[in-house]
This record gives C-alpha cells, structure tokens and sequence, in this order.
C-alpha cells in the first residue's frame, strides 16, 4: 500500500477512535407540536420548552384547575345532585359521562369522570358544588390562577370549551399542574386506566370510565402507552387542536411533559408521540443524584436527662435528591443545620430536632428534617445531676456568688484597714508619751 494511502488510513483510525471515546453531545428531542415543555417534577428545572409563553387555548386541560379547586373544597365522599343547568348547559358534542338532571353522584365519581373521560358535564356540576354560580366558580378560578403566577393564563368555564377569551400558556399550565401532583388523590386519579361508576337510581347501568391518555391506558389502544406513565390530562378542541399534559417516573426522576396544539401525522397522534419524545429524552439525559440519603446521621446535639448519655445522633428523614445531566459530575455538597436549642429526653425514634438545608455549590437543593435516630429515655437521676450542674453554672447562681465573694473581700479589706489604723493610732500615741516623758525629765 502507498505511504499516502497509510497515512491517510491511520489518520481515519485514530479520528474514529478519538470519536468514539468523546462523550457525545445529547440532542434535543424531536417534538413536532408547536408549543411543548418539559421539566422535572420535584426541582421546577426545565429541561426543554417550545413556545412555552406564546397564548393557546387549553381545551379540555382546563380541567385540571377544575379538580384542584374540587379537591381543596370538597370531601371526596360528599354528595353532588347535577342540576338542569349544570347538565344542560354543556356544549353539543363536548365529552360526557351521561349525567342526568337530578342525578347524584359523589365528588370522587365525578372526579374520575372528569379526569379520566374528560367529562364536561362532570366539571358543571363540580363547579356548582364548589361555588353558588358558574361565573362564581370561574372568578374561582381565576383567583386561584394568580396565587399560583398563572399571569397570561384566563378561565371563562369549567370544562375547557372553547372561547376566544378562554386561554393559557404552556407554562402556566405547567405551574398548575405542579400544584396538582402535590395532592395524592390527584395522583391517584390521574393514573388510573379504569374506573368504574354502580348504578344509581336515575342511572341502571354501571359507567366504566376509560383513560383518554393512552400514555397510561392500553384499554384502547397500546399503541402510546409508555412504561413509567402516571397520568394526566388529555384536550381537544378544534380550534386548540390535540393537548397532552402528561407525567412520568423512572428510576426516582419525575418528569411533566405538556404537549400542545399536535396534529395527526401519518396517523400517529402528536401529543402522545411528542410527550414520549420527551420522556426519552429526560430519561436519557438525566438522572436524580442522591445528595443525602434516608437514615444517614448528619449531626450530633447535646440532649438533657437522657440515659446513659449526654449527646443525640441525628438522621435525615428523607433522601435529598438532584437533577444531574448524565456523564456530568456533581458539585461539592455542603448542608447548614438548625438544631433545636433544648433537646430533653424523653425523645422517641423519629422525632423532629431540627433541619438541615443542602446545597451543591451555591445551590440550595433541599431541606430536610433532623429525627432522633433511636429511643433516648428519661433518666431521673441525670435530670438531678444535670439540673444541679446547669444551676451552679447558670447567671442565677454565679452572679449572686460573685457579688457575695465581691462583699467579703471589700469586708475583708474594710477591717483590715480599720486594724492598721488603730495599730498606727496606737504606735502614734506611744510614741507621743515616750517624747513627753523625756521633756519632762
């Protein structure tokens, strides 16, 4: 072989060989719809958005801000009668789960309706219950949609039909969906496949409501479903076209994926292609690190009338975790703690002594409880010892004894003083009869 076509190979060989052991840039993912995020779940940290700010319509995710304010103002087993209005005011052709006027269901039925079959009939019917009035409900609504910093987001019904006036961001939504998933009924709701509503007296037949997302359901098609899915809402309307907001979990790493405005592209249904595009991305790409774990002694505090000891150990109650980018390492970890100022005995395993905040670099990424790692019992006879000691060492008996001692040594002093003057009167007077004696011989 000529010298040129060798050198050319061995040149190929070692950029092959340079490539391959070069850690490869991650590329963002492919999302076709034109307004997605996506983030994870227990930091807020957005890992990829598109349009995220731009005004959409939400459709039938609207009723997410519905199940929240259901869920912070009813019982789940209260008692809902669906009115005429409530039933009858449904747009033509907006799901449903047949509701009838007069009907009663309980608040957790209609929330499975809601959630689950987008059930517009069930969000009026909610909305009634929370509030005197729609208009009531959606000022509501609103209401809430500013505590939460929903600042382009505004609400004029309960079940996402559509207005001109009713609209969102995807990071609005996204904030909403955040406050959701911190409720464990909304969670357990959202994630269910199936769910069946008895008979009521208006009603013969049982009502088997289905997960319109097929991320979590195969119960339609196993075409989307995605493994590690844990809800949340589909949407649709004409005019806002296919919307996803969608959860998932793997390996401790929570994502939230919102999909919007998606098309159907060579019969593929967008909004659940793209949210998988995502989750494989989020998955691919990053990973929770534990910064802390559960159970690991992060501290020691002096403890009163304890048994056989005089010091607590301290665990954290939870793991502190943090979003990493895989292949990257994590920062120096550091933690500040807030000890409480009197831990007395008797403590008990588990209970809370303090926190502890953790921060990589300069990133706070967690607090977390301090708990007694075990049992530290009352001991009678140290409470004495120790209540003795605090006192002989304590202001109250100190500051007496100084001033006491202070009296004494001046006491001391003073009649000192007043002996050595009367010696030097003495002395003085002898002195005087000795000078008069000689004069008067």
């Amino acid at each position: 072989m000529p010298k040129p076509a060798l050198k050319l190979t061995a040149f190929l060989c070692a950029l092959i060989l340079i490539l391959a052991v070069l850690p490869c840039a991650a590329q963002e993912p492919v999302v076709d719809s034109p307004y997605a995020m996506l983030l994870d779940m227990k930091t807020g940290t957005v890992l990829y958005e598109k349009n995220a700010d731009t005004l959409i319509y939400p459709a039938s995710t609207t009723k997410i801000m519905t199940a929240l304010l259901a869920l912070e103002n009813l019982d789940m087993d209260k008692e809902c009668t669906a009115s005429n209005s409530a039933v009858n005011a449904l747009p033509a052709g907006h799901t449903n789960m047949g509701i009838l006027p007069g009907e009663t269901l309980t608040v957790r039925q209609l929330l499975y309706g809601l959630m689950l079959a987008s059930a517009g009939d069930a969000a009026n019917v909610l909305a009634e219950e929370v509030s005197a009035t729609m208009s009531d409900f959606v000022n509501l609504m609103n209401q809430k949609a500013a505590l939460l910093g929903m600042s382009s987001t505004n609400f004029v019904n309960a079940n996402g039909a559509h207005d001109e006036k009713h609209y969102t961001t995807v990071r609005d939504m996204a904030r909403l969906t955040l406050q959701c998933m911190r409720i464990p009924e909304f969670r357990e709701i959202v994630k269910t496949d199936l769910y069946v509503v008895p008979p009521t007296e208006q009603y013969v037949q049982e009502r088997r409501l289905i997960n319109t997302n097929h991320l979590v359901s195969r119960l339609k098609t196993g075409q989307y479903y995605y493994d590690g899915a844990t809800g949340i809402k589909t949407g649709f309307t004409n005019q806002a076209k296919m919307c996803l907001v969608a959860s998932a979990e793997r390996n401790a790493l929570e994502l939230l994926s919102l999909v919007y405005g998606a098309s159907t592209v060579d019969g593929n249904v967008m909004n659940f292609m793209d949210a998988r595009a995502l989750f494989d991305y989020g998955f691919t790409n990053y990973a929770m690190a534990r910064v802390v774990g559960r159970g690991t002694t992060v501290a020691q505090a002096p403890v009163r009338s304890a048994k056989d000891t005089t010091t607590i150990l301290l665990e954290a109650e939870t793991d502190v975790l943090y979003l990493t980018r895989i292949g990257e390492e994590m920062g120096e970890v550091t933690h500040t703690d807030n000890i409480l100022q009197t831990l007395k005995a008797p403590i008990l395993k588990g209970d809370v002594c303090g926190t502890s905040e953790y921060f990589v670099g300069s990133v706070s990424v967690g607090l977390v409880n301090l708990v007694a790692d075990k049992d530290y019992l009352f001991d009678p006879v140290a409470h004495i010892l120790q209540a003795m000691g605090r006192f002989f060492t304590s202001p109250f008996f100190i500051i007496p004894l100084i001033i006491i001692v202070a009296c004494l040594v001046f006491l001391r002093q003073y009649h000192y003083a007043k002996r050595r003057r009367r010696r030097e009167e003495m002395r003085r007077r002898r002195a005087q009869q000795e000078r008069d004696i000689q004069i008067k011989f």
